[in-house]
């Protein structure tokens, strides 16, 4: 899709810059930065991912929590 946006002439001149650098058409690089800044903006992907997050740590102490149990029910005289 085509789209006209206006950007400062000094940005426009860093990221034609930035796309011979990177040897990438000036679509691409705005496209690539657009992409990133939607995705950093995205209520539903941050809250996903900490979701994440959340279940793998806590997967992770339930298994440390049973295991240093285990060991010190071992050392415990019943």
């Amino acid at each position: 899709m085509k789209t006209a946006v206006s950007i400062p002439n000094a940005l426009y001149r860093r990221t034609e810059g930035l796309a011979r650098k990177l040897r990438k058409t000036r679509s691409a690089v705005y496209a690539s930065a657009l992409e990133d800044f939607v995705s950093k903006h995205d209520g539903e992907a941050i809250t996903s991912a900490y979701d994440e997050v959340v279940r793998e740590v806590g997967d992770e102490m339930r298994a440390f929590r049973h295991a240093v149990l285990r060991r010190a029910s071992k050392r415990i005289r019943w």
